[in-house]
């Protein structure tokens, strides 16, 4: 008999039935712990005094067998309290966290930031890999308001992980696909704009390929997480294009952890009911356009550049580029600047509430994307 075969006869007459496969960080498991090679080789080495050399053909075989026995904790729960709770009024329930958990308006955008997300984390587990690209955030200046304990009380501690992104390597990536919300450590930090552009690009994913340790091959891991994140500064965003992505709640007083530890279990079968319901995890044109309002006006670090700009802006009788801000206002050689700063300028004018130019005009024998100057606090002309 080969060593292959030694192993799948060994497998299925003692092992099949203690095999399984965990569905969210998709791993076997024997006994309903992470399979251990080591201790495996041992149990077969003691109790039926055979030697097991060959790791490729344990690993592929009890992968196999444990194929036909998939179970998903998270998704248990999941349906557990939605059986425990299904007549619950979703809508009323998430108006009730948003005003006496939360202690916010349940009438303002802040107030449809939970439920999409919670709805969102429903989702992830029921369909693994759907699209979620917004991270909720809890801002309040002061601490010990439970921010943290909020979330880590609503995934309970064994699915609840804050996580500090270095270099969004392997390591990082199997914490992940281990837990079901993950915060941002140092969430300030994390989208500050060295490292935004990352950021930015994990955010969007909804898989992750990476090796594991002894696997022969890369897995790619259909996302089955969601991000958050906490901080105590008012001025976190830095970047126009990914400030979109955040949802900030401001947190004013403590939050009623108590309530949240007595009622888990009917929070997600909340979220269940509104995720059955079809509930939208993202928000519609309208409601995003508020949401940057929001972000940009209460919670943008102001670009140095403002003052500069809007100074020499105001001051301009004829219509000017961006070329000419770049170089007569901050005194940029053309050579220097680059795309970013480009882009830096363009937020500025936009937040004076100048129209970006769509077509190129001719000014004065001179091509380019024309702004037009401010008259006695009005557009003298619509760019065009």
């Amino acid at each position: 008999m080969t060593n292959y075969n030694l192993i799948k006869e060994i497998i299925e007459q003692h092992f099949i039935s203690r095999l399984s496969w965990h569905k969210t960080n998709q791993d076997v498991y024997l006994d309903e712990k992470l399979f251990d090679i080591a201790k495996f080789r041992a149990e077969v080495a003691k109790e039926h005094n055979v030697v097991l050399a060959n790791d490729k053909y344990i690993y592929e075989l009890t992968y196999l067998s444990s194929l036909n026995n998939p179970f998903s904790p998270i998704e248990d729960y999941l349906n557990q309290s939605f059986s425990n709770y299904q007549d619950t009024n979703y809508k009323d329930l998430f108006r009730y966290i948003n005003e006496q958990v939360l202690h916010i308006d349940p009438d303002s955008i802040e107030a449809l930031y939970l439920p999409k997300t919670l709805v969102a984390a429903v989702k992830r587990i029921y369909e693994p890999g759907c699209q979620h690209d917004s991270v909720l955030i809890l801002n309040s200046e002061k601490q010990g308001l439970y921010k943290t304990s909020f979330f880590r009380e609503l995934a309970s501690t064994d699915w609840f992980q804050t996580i500090n992104f270095a270099s969004y390597n392997k390591d990082e990536l199997m914490v992940c696909h281990s837990k079901w919300i993950l915060e941002l450590g140092e969430c300030e930090e994390t989208i500050k704009p060295y490292a935004m552009s990352r950021l930015k690009a994990f955010i969007t994913k909804t898989s992750d390929s990476f090796r594991k340790p002894y696997a022969p091959t890369n897995v790619t891991l259909q996302r089955q997480f969601i991000l958050v994140g906490t901080t105590n500064k008012d001025k976190i965003l830095h970047d126009p294009t990914g400030n979109r992505r955040f949802w900030i709640i401001e947190i004013n007083q403590k939050i009623d952890i108590d309530w949240i530890k007595q009622n888990r279990d009917l929070v997600w079968a909340a979220a269940v009911l509104a995720y059955k319901d079809s509930y939208l995890t993202y928000l519609n044109e309208t409601e995003q356009e508020l949401s940057n309002s929001i972000n940009s006006s209460k919670y943008k670090v102001e670009d140095m550049w403002t003052d500069i700009v809007t100074n020499w802006v105001l001051a301009q009788t004829t219509p000017f580029t961006l070329s000419d801000i770049l170089t007569m206002a901050l005194k940029k050689e053309p050579k220097s600047w680059k795309r970013s700063d480009e882009n830096r300028v363009s937020e500025i004018l936009q937040s004076l509430r100048f129209e970006k130019p769509k077509n190129t005009t001719r000014v004065n024998g001179k091509v380019g994307k024309y702004y037009y100057p401010i008259i006695n606090n009005t557009l003298d002309k619509v760019a065009s």
